[in-house]
């Protein structure tokens, strides 16, 4: 198995949402536009801005995202949640306050136990994220 890839899907702010990761997380971001297509001509304007793929490749996961997405069935945010884990709870405690900023807290980060730290938010663009910290001690 060479591991997971997440792939979400947005209504028309695919660009927006990935440009974010991309400022908050690093890594190295692509994105096609249905312009970007021999057949775009076929496409009515308004939707030859979409993304048809973007992807954000980052050290160990990739991140993939579409606005193509039938609106009957986009329900924004409810499939899934990104866990993020990190190596130090300061980390963890900067990005969870940049990422959320803008978003909706739902569990500050916190402590259960000496050894591990936990936040949860859903961002502006209606993804959930967890973000942990486990000190494994040995």
């Amino acid at each position: 198995m060479n591991g997971l890839q997440v792939y979400l899907n947005f209504n028309g702010n695919c660009k927006e949402a990935l440009q974010f990761y991309h400022a908050e997380l690093g890594g190295s971001l692509s994105i096609q536009v249905l312009a970007d297509q021999k057949e775009s001509s076929q496409f009515p304007d308004e939707l030859r801005e979409k993304v048809v793929q973007g992807k954000l490749v980052l050290d160990t996961w990739t991140i993939f995202g579409t606005d193509l997405l039938d609106e009957k069935i986009y329900i924004k945010g409810t499939n899934i949640s990104l866990l993020l884990s990190f190596q130090s709870k300061a980390e963890l405690l900067e990005r969870y306050q940049s990422m959320s900023k803008h978003g909706t807290q739902h569990a500050p980060p916190h402590s259960p136990d000496e050894q591990t730290c936990v936040g949860s938010f859903t961002d502006p663009y209606g993804v959930q994220w967890i973000l942990q910290y486990h000190n494994f001690v040995l």
